[in-house]
């Protein structure tokens, strides 16, 4: 600080030059050190948002799986009228999926 007294103006500028950068790399210096100390709830968070979409995804996978099949059900059936005899008794469909009991089925339509 001395020597700006003896160089003048043109020392205080050059002070200038030097401290304003020097205050801006310590000051982007904290700024990443901070960000990387909030790194892991960051991260744990992301994993958390991550779980959800797949999630929702699964579930609009399934419903949109469940209404395509109760569709292909509803066209494949043949019709029955009342002029067929059985009137649908005592009948049992072929259905697309199987016969399996873990997959939800709509009732038969008479």
């Amino acid at each position: 600080m001395v020597q700006i007294s003896r160089l003048g103006a043109q020392g205080a500028m050059g002070e200038c030059v030097l401290l304003i950068p020097l205050a801006i790399l310590v000051w982007q210096l904290v700024w990443l050190i901070q960000a990387l100390r909030s790194l892991s709830p960051l991260k744990a968070m992301q994993s958390q948002m991550q779980m959800q979409y797949w999630q929702m995804m699964q579930m609009q996978q399934q419903q949109y799986q469940q209404m395509m099949a109760a569709q292909q059900q509803g066209q494949a059936a043949p019709p029955q009228g009342p002029g067929t005899g059985d009137m649908g008794q005592g009948k049992s469909e072929e259905r697309p999926g199987g016969n399996d009991p873990g997959t939800p089925q709509p009732p038969p339509q008479t």
